[in-house]
């Protein structure tokens, strides 16, 4: 048998191979680049030398005849810099261009500087004659500077062709040069990895396929059975794959069984729970306090008796059912109503419903544990002005049941500490037990939620998909 090789040795000498051939394709060019791109800002610069020649002296043409016609002393410190800067310029653009012609224009420039300067150094001394015969010989050396342009453009326009063809065939023949590597590099990475993929996608192929035709909880015809292609993972995969099968087929079967306890406690709970009460018992004991209450002539105290029976009775027929939301409201407000005898000005209760889902079917006693704990946690110690609210709302295909006081209420902790009890296991004597037996049935088809602020309200909210 081949002995496996572990993945992460076969990809990282593919990578490796990878960054190789990249960067030596990459970084050899980039130099090879650079060199070109340095000889080519070489070359802007020659042509920025001229273009600023040329306007240097064209600025202190300008500026010698504003001061001969004016005889402003004004304009002779920028004069005086202009000669300086053509000097600077004259000299920089004959060094980037050596050529003859360029060497004549040099001389020729210092000629023009050597006149202008004498106008400047004279112009005081001398008439209005004088000054515009000197002009005019300043003017001549100047004109021919100026018609020598044309001249020196052609010879600038030829040397720079020539660098330039240079460069370009120097970079044509590097680019080639890359692309064939490019290429040759390519072809090989491509062998190589078209070969470790393959290695790859056929166990994980078979593999994939095994798991389409599996189906939990039916036995397999063949057992799984994978060539790994010599890779370690693909063969420590399949064998955690199946093991997890094997696994999951055991916790289906356990689950299974723990269901049918489960739903098998669950009943006997629940005739444990009607057992412990004897309904024929309470109502007659209800009956006879209302009969006396109506012999004493107290009809307070006879309404509040059946009152009580009948929230008994619905209480009793309606544990593990499902029921209309309008019939769960109706089961609260019995409630409260008791309630409201017993606290009078203490308390009072407010129930808002939109009417749009009262057919919906939620589970039996749902609010009246909520309106408990709303009593007995948030209000019970208010001498006045205790409210309990509740608010049904239909909107965007969900419905929102909020059961609100206006109690107590909760600090932050206290909150988070509550919203985390109810996402856990209940544990009997701890927690609440109305809240915690709501949050896990509501958590089977809906979501609920706690909102707080301490002394101003504590607020339950339930939102159950139409």
């Amino acid at each position: 048998m081949r002995k496996s090789r572990p993945l992460y040795r076969i990809i990282l000498a593919v990578v490796l191979l990878c960054i190789a051939a990249m960067l030596f394709v990459s970084v050899v060019p980039m130099l090879f680049q650079y060199h070109a791109l340095g000889e080519m800002q070489a070359t802007l610069g020659k042509m920025e030398d001229f273009t600023r020649y040329y306007t240097t002296l064209e600025e202190l043409d300008d500026a010698l005849g504003s001061y001969i016609n004016s005889g402003n002393e004004q304009l002779r410190p920028q004069i005086e810099a202009l000669l300086e800067h053509l000097k600077a310029d004259s000299e920089a653009m004959t060094e980037a261009f050596s050529h003859p012609r360029f060497v004549d224009n040099y001389y020729l420039t210092e000629s023009y500087m050597e006149k202008a300067e004498v106008i400047l150094a004279l112009s005081k001394d001398l008439s209005w004659e004088d000054r515009i015969n000197y002009f005019t010989d300043y003017r001549k050396v100047y004109d021919y500077i100026m018609d020598n342009q044309r001249a020196l453009i052609d010879v600038r326009s030829e040397l720079t062709a020539a660098s330039y063809e240079e460069e370009f065939a120097e970079w044509r023949l590097q680019f080639i040069g890359m692309i064939a590597l490019v290429l040759v590099l390519s072809v090989a990475l491509i062998i190589i990895s078209s070969r470790l993929i393959s290695r790859l996608i056929k166990p994980i192929r078979t593999l994939t396929s095994w798991i389409k035709g599996y189906r939990p909880g039916e036995r397999q015809e063949k057992s799984l059975s994978i060539d790994s292609g010599g890779v370690e993972e693909t063969e420590i995969l399949s064998s955690a794959f199946s093991d997890m099968i094997g696994q999951l087929e055991e916790k289906l079967e356990t689950d299974k069984r723990n269901y049918e306890l489960q739903v098998t406690l669950s009943e006997t709970k629940m005739q444990l729970v009607q057992s412990m009460i004897s309904p024929h018992f309470l109502f007659n004991c209800l009956a006879t306090l209302a009969g006396m209450a109506y012999f004493e002539n107290a009809p307070k105290t006879r309404a509040l008796s059946l009152q009580i029976a009948g929230y008994l009775r619905d209480s009793l027929n309606l544990v593990g059912h499902d029921i209309p939301l309008q019939k769960e409201l109706r089961h609260t407000k019995n409630y409260l109503d008791i309630q409201k005898a017993r606290f009078q000005d203490r308390m009072e209760f407010i129930i808002e419903n939109d009417g749009l889902s009262d057919d919906l079917e939620v589970p039996a006693m749902i609010l009246q544990p909520l309106a408990e704990n709303s009593i007995s946690h948030g209000i019970r110690d208010k001498l006045s002005g205790g409210e309990v609210r509740i608010t049904v709302t239909t909107q965007d295909g969900f419905t929102r049941i909020t059961v609100r006081d206006n109690g107590t209420g909760l600090e932050e902790e206290e909150l988070e500490a509550l919203r985390a009890s109810i996402q856990r296991p209940f544990e009997a004597g701890k927690g609440h037990i109305g809240l915690h037996s709501v949050a896990t049935r509501i958590r089977e088809r809906g979501a609920i939620r706690l909102e707080s602020c301490k002394n101003e309200y504590f607020a339950v909210i339930i939102e159950l998909p139409r």
